[in-house]
């Protein structure tokens, strides 16, 4: 079970790698989700160090997303089939779906289709 200090100290430090971030987005939110204190939750939402937190998630998906060639090429192909610009969303990332898979499987649905 987390600590909201370890927590809050995981968020303000300024050593988090990219995959540091991450992490401590998942671990904030299965903090939520269990049985602490309100006044321990009330510190991450709303409008807390989890909302810090999301935002430079956010940055570090979309940068990976951009350099991701793969990615970018599926994007291409959806766009040069249909004119549809797919764009990434949290609710794919929050429902842990992974963006190339999902990507993958909506050009080949697009391509069994024409």
């Amino acid at each position: 079970m987390q600590n909201i200090d370890d927590l809050v100290r995981r968020a303000t430090t300024d050593r988090n790698s990219d995959d540091d971030w991450l992490k401590l987005q998942d671990d904030m939110i299965q903090f939520l989700k269990e049985n602490h204190p309100e006044d321990e939750k009330k510190k991450l939402r709303p409008l807390g160090w989890l909302e810090s937190v999301f935002i430079i998630c956010d940055g570090i998906i979309r940068r990976r997303i951009a350099e991701d060639d793969e990615i970018q090429q599926l994007k291409n192909q959806i766009y040069n089939l249909t004119g549809e610009k797919i764009e990434f969303t949290y609710k794919i990332h929050h429902n842990n779906v992974d963006y190339k898979e999902y990507l993958r499987n909506y050009l080949k649905k697009l391509n069994e289709s024409i």
